[in-house]
This record gives C-alpha cells, structure tokens and sequence, in this order.
C-alpha cells in the first residue's frame, strides 16, 4: 500500500498518523483504514485505494504480495471471523498476531539508484550534494546538515525507534504467539537490536517455533548470525541483487558483486534449516540485463539457493518484483524500439533455457514446470512494460542518472550500454554508445 495514493498510513481519527515511536501496536492495529481493510475481506470485496499495487501485478500476470503472503497459510478465515468485531475491530490484536514485518529504520551501507534518504543513511551525502538538503518521508519532513567533521546526518533521527525501550516491551508480549518475523531496513544486519531480539527469542526457548525471513544486501555475514540462526526452526533470507557483476554494482553502489557470491555460497553451504534465494527489483537498469542474471543463478552450480537443488521446492527460481516507484526507473519508460528489443532478448533466454532444460537430467514433469515459470515470469515483465507509455519521465531520468554518475564516478553509457541506446533521447550524439547486439546473439550476453 506504500505505493499508493494514500501510502497506507494509519491515522487516528483526528487525521493525524500513528508513529511507531509514539503510539501502542494495539491503537495502531484497530486504525480505521485497518478496520476497514478487514470488514472487506470478510466480505470477499477488494480495498483498491489502498491495495491498487497488487491488483495491477495481478492483472499483469505477476505473483503479488498478498498472494506469496496468503500462501503461508497461518492464520484461517474461521479465526479471522472469530476475532474480528463487525466494525473490523480487534478484541486483543495479540491473537491475531502471526507474523511481525519489522523494519529497522534507514541505516543502510548502500545507495541504491531507486532508494533515497528515508530507506537508506548511506544516501545523505549524496543527495544532500546533488538533490536537496532535505527530503520528506510521508508527511514527515527532515532536515540534512553537515557536521563540523565534514559527515551529513540528520537534524532530527526519526529513524532511531530501534532504540525504543517501550516498543521492545510491546514486541516481547507479542513473542509467544509469533510464528514469522520479517526482518528488512535498512540494512537489518548492521542493526545491533536485530542480535539482541534473536538472542532474547533463543533464551526464552521460542526459538525452534519460528521462522525468521530476511530482506538483506548480504554485503556482511557475520559468523554470530549463523550461529543465532541455527537455533530456529526455519531461516528464509531474500538477498537483494538486481544484476549480474557490475550491473548489479551500479545500481546497488558501493557493493562489490564478488563478495555478495562469496556469502552466497556460504549460505548455500549452510545447514539446512537456511534456505536462500535471490530477489530482484525489475526495473528500467536492469531489464535489459535482467536474463544475464538469470542466466548465471541457472548455471551456478547453487546446491540449494533459490531451489535449484532442491526437487519439488516451491522456490527453485528467482524471485521477482516491480519497481513501484521512483517512476522515472519504472520499465514503462523504455521507448517502443527499446520494449522490442528487451522482448527479443527475453524470447531468446527462453529458447535457450528450454534448450538448458534438455540438457539435464530430471524428470519431463520438472522441466516443464521450470520452463513455465521462467516463460511466465518473463511474460509478467513484458505485459507490464507494455502497459502504459512513460517516455515523458526520460528527461528526469537522465538528469538522475548523470547526477548519479558525477558524484560516484560511474557511467551508464560503459556498464549499461543497450539501456543507454535506447532510451537516449540523441544516443548517436554519444561516441561512448556501442551498437545493440545482433538479434542472435548469445541471449545471456555472456
């Protein structure tokens, strides 16, 4: 809900927001936006103001949120009509609790090309440099200063609520019901309050009855968390990589795709209790890279990552998401030479992953079911590049992107040619820009 109009904030009924920092958990859960998303549930109605980004991934073709959530399967209608008021209230919001999706404030060592202040600290310099001296997260406004030292912080940290004693009071009375935490940031393993809830879960022997899921850069891996983990019941960890090598390196600066691998295959080595896949933000940089990505998690040689060794596991293939926003970076904003040829390029990983399939030695019902799911995965992207035209955003990406370049000492026209072909309003203008590759051409470009 975060993409849409309303951003999914919850607010009282004087108009003003909840803040995590402020208010309880159980104000917060009988929101009146809440109340009302689940009074349309029980009614087998859609809420579209505030779950528009699912129904559109949905009516693309693409697995959305709601349904990889719905397929965990912890909480039955038959509870949820038994706890709920008819107004949607809840009684004791405890009961209902499963699942906790906590996300450490906004310390970051990255700055992704698609984030920004309010997500990552690892942004401050840069963009109070090159953008503004202050953003706006919600309706929440904050001010960037640079220090005597020469570092840019923040005026006010908003983001510190890790350090909110009274909200840690909250998150021990939900414990013994959980059965999930979610674990994003930021970056949540630099968050030293992320250690101390795991150690506290495995002291309080709640630990075996739940399963602990990660967002992560995995640019760390601490051998502490290993250690932590193994104490769990399951331990599932999307890394977050968004290219093969140095695309991936441009858009996720300053990570270094080299020691992402090596804690790759450390988890991969791990107990089996950790199971590990990739997850990919779908966007305008890497779409036309996309299938080089996915060209070198096939052919890896991974034991268990996303799967692939793993006969049967619902997870053998990448997991994928659109790029909601900035929309500037949104796949829409390729023009219609530059959908084609991304088209072209998907049309022939298909053919050769068929091709790949027919190589291994698996069951005929395995290799189909593997070569629908990359063909649909695909398919999703291509419906949704298609279904709106953007070029008008092409300025305000170039502007971004050269902005971007200067500061980190990068360029977009040398690591991503094909994208910089394409969508360059004047690309022959450029002597750096190399011709498309021919049509066949290897199709994972490597």
């Amino acid at each position: 809900s975060h993409s849409t109009p309303g951003r999914g904030v919850l607010r009282k009924a004087s108009g003003e927001a909840y803040r995590i920092d402020q208010d309880s958990f159980a104000e917060a859960k009988n929101s009146e936006l809440l109340c009302r998303v689940r009074k349309n549930m029980l009614a087998g109605e859609e809420t579209p103001d505030v779950c528009g980004r699912c129904i559109h991934e949905e009516k693309m073709g693409l697995r959305s949120r709601r349904v990889l959530e719905n397929e965990k399967n912890y909480f039955s209608e038959e509870a949820a009509r038994m706890q709920t008021s008819p107004n949607g209230s809840l009684a004791d919001f405890r009961a209902s609790l499963r699942v906790l999706d906590l996300r450490f404030g906004n310390i970051c060592n990255l700055r992704c090309r698609m984030c920004w202040p309010g997500a990552s600290s690892a942004w401050y310099a840069e963009w109070f440099e090159t953008r503004h001296r202050g953003f706006a997260d919600g309706e929440e406004k904050h001010r960037l200063l640079r220090a005597s030292d020469g570092r840019v912080h923040l005026e006010n940290n908003f983001y510190d609520w890790p350090k909110n004693e009274r909200l840690w009071g909250e998150l021990r009375a939900c414990a013994p019901l959980l059965r999930e935490l979610h674990f994003s940031g930021g970056e949540p393993l630099l968050i030293e309050e992320h250690f101390e809830l795991l150690q506290e879960l495995v002291d309080a022997k709640l630990a075996p009855g739940i399963i602990l899921d990660y967002n992560t850069n995995l640019t760390l891996l601490p051998d502490r968390l290993l250690s932590l983990w193994a104490e769990f019941k399951r331990v599932t960890i999307g890394v977050s990589i968004d290219g093969f090598g140095e695309v991936n390196d441009y858009i996720r600066a300053p990570s270094q795709f080299s020691r992402i691998e090596a804690n790759l295959r450390k988890l991969d080595a791990s107990p089996d209790n950790i199971q590990a896949w990739i997850t990919t933000t779908v966007q305008a940089l890497n779409i036309f890279y996309f299938t080089d990505l996915l060209h070198w998690l096939i052919t890896s040689g991974f034991r268990k990552l996303n799967g692939i060794g793993i006969e049967g596991g619902r997870n053998f293939f990448i997991s994928a998401h659109a790029l909601a926003s900035p929309a500037h970076l949104g796949v829409k904003i390729l023009p219609r030479e530059g959908k084609a040829a991304v088209e072209n390029r998907f049309t022939d990983f298909i053919v050769w992953h068929q091709n790949y399939l027919s190589t291994l030695e698996l069951p005929q019902e395995t290799k189909d079911r593997r070569a629908l799911t990359v063909k649909s995965c695909l398919d999703g992207y291509r419906n949704l590049m298609h279904s709106e035209d953007r070029t008008d955003l092409v300025p305000e990406f170039w502007q971004e992107m050269r902005a971007s370049d200067e500061y980190r000492g990068q360029d977009i026209h040398r690591t991503l040619p094909l994208l910089a072909h394409y969508i360059s309003p004047n690309p022959l203008a450029n002597p750096n820009v190399r011709s498309p590759p021919r049509r066949d051409a290897h199709p994972a470009g490597v």
